[in-house]
């Protein structure tokens, strides 16, 4: 899950997690409305002729819908409908994204687009990728929203609790002002670092918020939101990746009580792929 931008674009939000889920995957393999979750392996998916994006991820199923449903929960550890929390400086409130509001999908599909589009030096060119990027993001989440229980897949998005920000409405910031996504996986290369017999965990990924509430506390209330996601699906342990060279996302998550438990090998960076520390946090 790491990397705010060292030189981000004007407008742009900035990304705190590795990648995105890529939603190529299921047109490669054939196999519709499934969510995926990233490995640990990425090349340089330009070379493969896809279009949107500098890496291809490894994927692993999550979850497959049938018959055009929703699968239904296999926990009971459904979330209420009115999901919400205040962070603990009471600037921001994190609720669950609102499935049928078009408006606030397309928010957070453009949030995420901006956080994780990698810029050409083209402006031309670069327009174009970002709008292929962007519609494959919006395809992603649609199925991930549509076909993923709830007690396997969540998305929340932050925005300001204007209680007690009212200046909040008159700078712009309002509205949806970031997106992180939860998710249960049992990804063994995840499972491998964790106690033996595990048999899943949370996986926090995605993340990122506009530039305008950078350095505001607006990520940091995802990750608590994350947390309470964590406590309310009764699981005792949630892990992130994030980038090695991402000393700010570092010192957050350390803030935040998250530990690394795994790194990549730093010659990884000698490859072009970049180096990642698996973090946990025990709740």
């Amino acid at each position: 899950m790491g990397g705010v931008r060292t030189t981000p674009l004007p407008s742009q939000a900035v990304c705190y997690e590795t990648n995105i889920r890529q939603s190529l995957a299921h047109k490669i393999h054939k196999r519709p409305h499934v969510a995926y979750y990233p490995s640990r392996r990425v090349v340089d998916k330009q070379r493969q002729g896809f279009i949107g994006s500098q890496q291809q991820l490894q994927h692993q199923l999550l979850v497959r819908g049938a018959n055009n449903e929703q699968q239904p929960s296999t926990t009971g550890r459904q979330l209420d409908d009115d999901f919400s929390i205040i962070s603990s400086d009471g600037k921001w409130r994190v609720r669950k994204i609102q499935k049928n509001d078009p408006k606030e999908i397309q928010r957070v599909v453009s949030l995420q687009a901006d956080g994780f589009h990698t810029g050409h030096p083209v402006p031309l060119i670069d327009g174009f990728l970002k709008t292929s990027f962007k519609a494959e993001v919006l395809s992603e989440m649609q199925k991930k929203l549509k076909y993923n229980p709830e007690d396997k897949f969540i998305s929340l998005i932050v925005e300001a609790n204007e209680d007690l920000m009212p200046e909040s409405s008159n700078n712009g910031s309002t509205g949806v002002l970031g997106v992180v996504e939860v998710s249960y996986i049992d990804e063994k290369e995840v499972l491998s670092s964790l106690d033996p017999g595990t048999p899943g965990v949370v996986y926090i990924a995605s993340m990122t918020v506009s530039e305008q509430v950078r350095r505001k506390g607006a990520a940091k209330a995802l990750l608590e939101g994350a947390i309470a996601v964590t406590k309310a699906w009764n699981e005792d342990i949630c892990v992130l990746h994030v980038y090695q060279d991402n000393t700010p996302a570092i010192h957050l998550y350390h803030a935040c009580g998250f530990e690394t438990i795994f790194a990549d090998a730093a010659w990884w960076a000698r490859v072009a792929v970049r180096p990642r520390l698996l973090m946990k946090k025990t709740v």
